[in-house]
């Protein structure tokens, strides 16, 4: 819990070297503390504060505290110093009402707030909590099996490519497909390709003897 001097005066709550960072929640608490002295009972109400409504499953909404004619201050420092306020929302109001910064300026210190994005904040995880996720959670085993090897494959599908034939395989051989796992041999390809060109040669034969036929029969008296 940081060191916090309260200025009725100037109405200014200063966060005491050398403390850096104060959340939300113990600002709240440290105005309260302050309120309930009895010599400070005659002063007006410092702040609002709302938030930490149960949402359930351990969620609560998010603090945002309303400093009414107050501001926030750290104390100076004799060297540049990054100083933050976390844990909710800080806004402030002026004596009539209206919306100003919450933090008072100080010499060589930068202030951060990091204002909730999320309406929501989690409460600290009981035993019994961490009990019921870990029963929720499916069995994973230690270890996970082992990558078959290609011995293993071969003995078990037997050998041949698991990549299957490539398109140029399939344009040379129609009759295969891409879960072929035979290699067509380079003989096989050029017995192929022969006896595509001879059967393109009978074609042309089978034409030149139909036309033929065809001109002899239509030019015959």
């Amino acid at each position: 819990m940081p060191t916090l001097h309260f200025d009725r005066i100037n109405k200014v709550i200063t966060v005491l070297a050398p403390d850096t960072e104060i959340t939300i929640q113990e600002l709240y608490n440290a105005i309260r503390d302050w309120e309930d002295d009895p010599e400070n009972m005659s002063e007006a109400k410092v702040c609002d504060a709302t938030g930490k409504d149960p949402l359930g499953a351990g969620l609560y909404t998010a603090i945002t505290l309303i400093l009414r004619g107050w501001k926030l201050k750290f104390e100076d420092r004799t060297e540049p110093t990054a100083c933050i306020v976390r844990g909710g929302n800080l806004l402030a109001t002026d004596e009539y009402g209206n919306f100003v910064y919450p933090i008072a300026p100080s010499a060589n210190v930068t202030v951060t707030i990091t204002q909730s994005t999320a309406a929501s904040l989690l409460a600290e995880w009981t035993q019994e909590d961490i009990n019921y996720v870990k029963s929720q959670v499916s069995y994973i085993p230690p270890t996970l099996p082992e990558v078959p090897t290609m011995d293993q494959l071969n003995q078990a599908h037997g050998s041949g490519s698991w990549e299957g034939a490539t398109p140029s395989q399939i344009w040379s051989h129609p009759s295969r497909t891409l879960s072929s796992r035979e290699v067509p041999e380079r003989g096989e390809e050029i017995a192929s390709e022969e006896t595509l060109r001879l059967i393109q040669e009978q074609i042309k034969k089978v034409k030149v003897v139909s036309v033929g036929q065809y001109l002899e029969s239509t030019l015959s008296p």
